[in-house]
């Protein structure tokens, strides 16, 4: 495993096509909260993120993929928007809001 972030860490990015590149972003990102949950010995953590009304596809996506993940129980994850510029035809965060509504 050790070997497979080496290569994501030192593969050249200019090399790479723009969805690997946000692939490798998303899983390094995933793997830095996993790491900084272990290294705070599993104390609560609070990740405040606003105006997810502006964020793009790729921003959505890795929130989802957080809130998703059952092993970051101790993550608490609060995100706000504002119903004055919301776009109801933003696909990505209509879905999560969707998701995280029908699941409470």
């Amino acid at each position: 495993q050790h070997q497979q972030y080496l290569t994501l860490l030192t593969t050249d990015s200019s090399s790479t096509r723009a969805v690997d590149v946000q692939e490798r972003f998303m899983f390094l990102f995933c793997e830095f909260v996993k790491i900084l949950s272990i290294l705070l010995n599993n104390r609560p953590i609070v990740l405040f993120i606003d105006d997810l009304q502006w964020g793009c596809n790729m921003t959505v996506s890795l929130l989802s993929s957080l809130m998703k993940d059952a092993g970051l129980t101790n993550w608490l994850f609060v995100g706000s928007y504002r119903t004055c510029h919301y776009d109801a035809d933003n696909i990505p965060l209509s879905m999560v809001l969707s998701e995280m509504r029908e699941k409470g």
